[in-house]
């Protein structure tokens, strides 16, 4: 009678390979890990990017056009054609191209006002902000545009969002004093002024501006410094 001799592994044989296998499975966890990590970050810079791309250009558009037409508040207060004194970081008059929804049966000057502002994530100008999974800034950058340049007291401004999650943003002015009775009297300031006008400015004086320094603090890139032109005498005439 034959005897067959049984083949099979054994318990060190499965153990080492069970061990191979959960080392390999760990391995590959890790890897998709991060990976899925790696991709989410790039996503998340790649928004920061394309958001900070579109305030860029919004601002670049705005600036080029700004005008020298004063405009009344919903005070009823005459406001200066450009001025970072009021409730928002900066307002202006621009020349721009009405709105199709409030264009509609209505005469409309094609000079409009627009105005730029941070807000809280809380305040009613972000809450359609998409906000980043671990938010750190609690800020959002607004652009803001009135659907008539001479704002009544019921005139709400046009909301919208262009970059969150941001610290701080600030607005520095540089441009040219001109005194319309004495030419000779006229300063050009080659320092950046906090408040525009200038409080140096009389009611001789045109306050000629140059050029708008935008400075951003954000979580991811720290601070950024933009610096944008104004057509030479927007403002002067």
């Amino acid at each position: 009678m034959k005897h067959y001799k049984q083949s099979g592994f054994t318990l060190i044989e499965v153990l080492i390979a069970v061990t191979i296998t959960a080392i390999i499975g760990v391995g590959a966890s890790q890897v998709l890990s991060s990976a899925t990590f790696t991709q989410s970050a790039l996503l998340t810079r790649s928004t920061e990017i394309k958001n900070l791309q579109r305030l860029d250009i919004f601002l670049r558009k705005d600036f080029s056009q700004i005008t020298n037409r004063k405009a009344r508040n919903v005070y009823s207060d005459l406001d200066p054609a450009i001025t970072n004194q009021g409730d928002n970081l900066i307002e202006f008059s621009y020349s721009g191209v009405p709105i199709e929804s409030y264009a509609i049966d209505k005469k409309q000057s094609n000079i409009l006002r627009a105005g730029y502002s941070v807000r809280t994530h809380d305040h009613e100008y972000c809450q359609d902000a998409e906000l980043p999974e671990n938010p750190s800034g609690g800020n959002c950058m607004v652009r803001l545009h009135w659907p008539v340049l001479d704002a009544a007291s019921n005139t709400t401004p046009i909301i919208q969002i262009l970059i969150d999650d941001i610290s701080e943003a600030s607005f520095s002015f540089r441009g040219l004093l001109i005194d319309t009775e004495d030419e000779n009297n006229s300063v050009r300031s080659n320092d950046w002024q906090e408040d525009w006008p200038p409080f140096l400015s009389n009611n001789n004086m045109i306050a000629d501006l140059v050029q708008i320094k935008l400075v951003l603090v954000t979580p991811s890139y720290g601070e950024i410094e933009r610096i944008f032109e104004v057509p030479r005498f927007a403002l002067s005439n």
